[in-house]
């Protein structure tokens, strides 16, 4: 309703006109009111659905890119800590337990017997003798004395890898003639003017394809050892070993698992 009446306009009308003004102004009140309070329900409605969709997203994004490990809680602030050890014993005071506090009294764990040695029996063994003097034997037991069983103990020791250059000599021999050279049997290069010999690029491969170190870091842990391979080197090294030796070996285990496969598709035949 765009026009506003004054006073003196309303009284210029009849009464069941101005009843039918009321009426009419009433109704569109009404209607608007009731369009005001569904538009009021569906935006509660929309924000609703929003919020429970980012919630969905949400969690979805933790599933696929979350953090698999669980997150500590210091001082009542939920986070990750990469410094544990100092964040734990930053502002306590550590009591250090007592034994009968670590180990609990309803279980007592016994030794099994001759484990340690079963664990060690096909470990190469070095024995090392420590023994007294004649003169402190004389000096402390006198002339007369006897030795008795030993007491024997085992340490595991371990030795980091360990490089050797090999060089190799092959002797050369000439005839009296002057024309005639032989020389002296030398062994078979795993690759021709190379290198690398069998027991290296068996390390190379275990360490990459066993224990999943990549090339990067087996060249720094070689450089340590003051040896300088590249990655390019080893790869290259591994790629045409793969393909002179390895691909042989695959090939034959290719060829009998095909003739197994035939062989069971000629019994489900029959």
């Amino acid at each position: 309703m765009d026009k506003k009446y004054t006073e003196v306009e309303l009284t210029k009308y009849s009464k069941e006109d101005i009843i039918s003004i009321l009426l009419t102004m009433q109704k569109v009140t009404e209607n608007l009111s009731k369009t005001c309070a569904e538009q009021k329900t569906q935006l509660e409605q929309v924000n609703q659905n929003m919020k429970l969709i980012l919630e969905q997203i949400s969690i979805s994004k933790n599933k696929r890119f979350g953090r698999s490990s669980e997150k500590m809680i210091y001082d009542g602030q939920l986070g990750m800590c990469f410094n544990e050890a100092e964040v734990t014993i930053e502002t306590k005071y550590v009591i250090e337990p007592e034994l009968e506090e670590v180990r609990p009294k309803a279980y007592k764990r016994r030794k099994s017997s001759g484990k340690r040695d079963a664990d060690l029996k096909d470990l190469p063994v070095e024995i090392i003798m420590h023994e007294l003097t004649s003169e402190e034997l004389k000096e402390r037991l006198g002339d007369k004395w006897k030795r008795l069983p030993d007491e024997v103990y085992k340490r595991l020791t371990f030795h980091p890898a360990e490089f050797k250059v090999e060089e190799h000599h092959v002797a050369v021999y000439a005839g009296n003639d002057n024309e005639t050279i032989i020389r002296g049997k030398r062994p078979v290069d795993l690759l021709r003017n190379s290198l690398v010999t069998p027991s290296l690029e068996a390390a190379i491969m275990n360490s990459k394809y066993v224990n999943a170190i990549p090339l990067y870091r087996l060249e720094q842990e070689f450089l340590r050892n003051d040896v300088v391979l590249s990655r390019q080197v080893m790869a290259n090294w591994t790629i045409k070993c793969g393909e002179r030796y390895l691909s042989l070996l695959y090939d034959k285990l290719h060829k009998v698992t095909l003739t197994h496969f035939d062989r069971h598709e000629e019994l489900v035949l029959y």
